[in-house]
C-alpha cells in the first residue's frame, strides 16, 4: 500500500508538469496504483479474520482502509488528466 500511495503522489506531481502526449502514461500509473491498492485490500480482508496477533491485525486493517484514498487520489488524476486530453 506504501508504494501504491508512493505512486499516486508521484502521479500528482508529474501529470500538471507533462505534455499531452506523456500525461495518459501518468494516467495509467494512476490506474495500476489504484487497481494494485484495491486488490491488495481485497485481499487483506479475506484474511484478516484469520490474524490473531492484534498488533499485526491492526496494522493489516490500517493498510486496507488507506486503499480507498488511493482509489479516490487515483480517480481524481485519472479525471484531470481525462479533461485536459479532451480541451
Amino acid at each position: 500500500m506504501r508504494t501504491a500511495l508512493l505512486l499516486v503522489s508521484l502521479a500528482e506531481d508529474l501529470w500538471p508538469a507533462g505534455n499531452r502526449s506523456v500525461i495518459t502514461d501518468v494516467a495509467a500509473a494512476a490506474e495500476a496504483a489504484r487497481a494494485a491498492a484495491v486488490t491488495a485490500r481485497l485481499i487483506i480482508e479475506v484474511n484478516l479474520k484469520g490474524i490473531t496477533d492484534p498488533v499485526l491485525a491492526e496494522e493489516f486493517g490500517a493498510a486496507a482502509a488507506a486503499a480507498g484514498q488511493v482509489a479516490e487520489r487515483a480517480d481524481a488524476i485519472v479525471a484531470a488528466i481525462r479533461a485536459e486530453i479532451a480541451r
